[in-house]
């Protein structure tokens, strides 16, 4: 579909004080401008986009109003031949487009200009429709970190620079300048390959241009996977919280480490998910049916919300992060016997080739996404099946499983003993 827009060009005025009015057609993920005629920004209407009409009898009102219906009769035919190319079951072609407008392909004025990130905008839509709503977030972020990355090197971003010249400042920047973690840049990498593939497939770039080899070699680090062990869940679990929003918070984490559920899915939980002591439910991230058995861990939890609309209280993936924070703090604070929640946890940051390590206790480390992978750790740590585990939302993929599933020495011991420790 075709679209038009008219706007005055936001450039420096002229001896009069005039600024271009533009004509712009969008068509087939392409845009056409041209510069119909000039006016002052005073003179404009932003709203309806037209000159703003003076009385009859000011000297300008018929050059005005010619002007006016001259913007009309442009988008009549635009519109005219969006509908006939409609009727005929093709696509408008930007000659086309261009015999409408006047325009010469020789001329700069008329220039076929595709914006790489208003494209990228019409990618990030098109994604809206089938990704969960956390990854098109994050895949927007992506886009602004690029568009930044612009900004301060004053590097082009358009289909004909993305090639190895714009893998090394894009580099230098992420590592040197805002020295930003491995695993978010391979993130920025993806989401950039994705969308390329995705322009490629438009005719708008040459997918072998993308400099995949420096792009995609960087990797994501290997570290060991951070859980709560049984005891420390536990205690969690039945710890008597004064504040109604910890005690909230806790039950949410708890239940996702009782059921393996990401709080996408803890947090949009509802009742009709629940029947016979089941949950069923499509998970949002990967849009995968999972049916999981609740444990009596997990019904006690539901059981104080039985009077509730909803079956958990709802809270906000950041929120949730920081209230269990604190609810560990408190835990850490006031347990008594022994430390609980103190333990130190080493997070590393590998940027570009430089690492650091960072040594937190475990309530200033944890975050909600621990609760998934307490549930698969501890769960294997009882002896649960892994295919089962995997059918519960587990990832499958070797890769992906590895990086969930790293197992901890105690598990490791624990298979030792059960198995070779018994043969005489």
């Amino acid at each position: 579909m075709l679209e038009v827009k008219f706007y005055l060009k936001s450039v420096k005025p002229n001896k009069e004080g005039k600024q271009p009015i533009i004509a712009q057609i969008a068509f087939n993920y392409q845009k056409v401008r041209k510069s119909i005629c000039k006016c002052k920004p005073s003179q404009w209407d932003k709203k309806n986009h037209r000159l703003k009409l003076p009385e009859v009898n000011h000297y300008s009102y018929d050059e005005f109003a010619k002007t006016n219906e001259l913007l009309q009769n442009l988008k009549a035919a635009i519109r005219d031949l969006d509908n006939k190319a409609l009727i005929e079951k093709r696509k408008v072609t930007e000659a086309e487009i261009r015999n409408i407008l006047n325009l010469d392909f020789e001329k700069d004025e008329g220039k076929l200009d595709i914006n790489f990130f208003d494209l990228f905008d019409e990618y990030l839509e098109f994604r809206k429709t089938t990704k969960a709503y956390n990854t098109y977030r994050g895949d927007r972020t992506v886009r602004n970190f690029l568009a930044k990355f612009e900004k301060a090197t004053k590097f082009n971003m358009s289909f004909s620079t993305i090639d190895v010249t714009f893998a090394d400042k894009l580099m230098r920047y992420c590592f040197l300048k805002e020295k930003i973690d491995n695993d978010y840049f391979v993130k920025i990498a993806n989401v950039l390959k994705r969308y390329m593939e995705w322009s490629a497939k438009r005719g708008l770039y040459d997918i072998n241009k993308f400099p995949k080899e420096e792009l995609l070699s960087i990797k994501e680090k290997e570290t060991d996977v951070v859980f709560l062990s049984l005891e420390e869940l536990m205690i969690l679990n039945n710890w008597n919280f004064k504040l109604e929003r910890l005690s909230q918070a806790r039950d949410l984490f708890c239940f996702a480490a009782f059921t393996g559920f990401r709080h996408s899915d803890a947090h949009t939980l509802l009742p009709e998910h629940i029947e016979n002591g089941m949950v069923s439910k499509t998970t949002e991230k990967t849009h995968e049916g999972v049916k999981v058995p609740l444990n009596k861990h997990a019904k006690n939890i539901l059981n104080k919300y039985i009077d509730e609309v909803y079956p958990l209280k709802q809270i906000s993936n950041q929120k949730a992060n920081d209230y269990i924070k604190e609810c560990c703090k408190e835990i850490a604070d006031n347990y008594t016997g022994r430390d609980i929640f103190k333990r130190k946890v080493v997070k590393v940051k590998i940027s570009g080739r430089k690492i650091t390590q960072e040594i937190k206790p475990l309530y200033e480390a944890i975050t909600f996404h621990i609760a998934r992978k307490t549930f698969i750790t501890n769960s294997l740590m009882l002896g649960a099946n892994l295919q089962a585990i995997q059918e519960m939302g587990a990832p499958k993929k070797p890769q992906h499983l590895k990086k969930y599933l790293k197992i901890t020495d105690a598990f490791k011991s624990k298979v030792m003993r059960e198995t070779w420790d018994t043969v005489e």
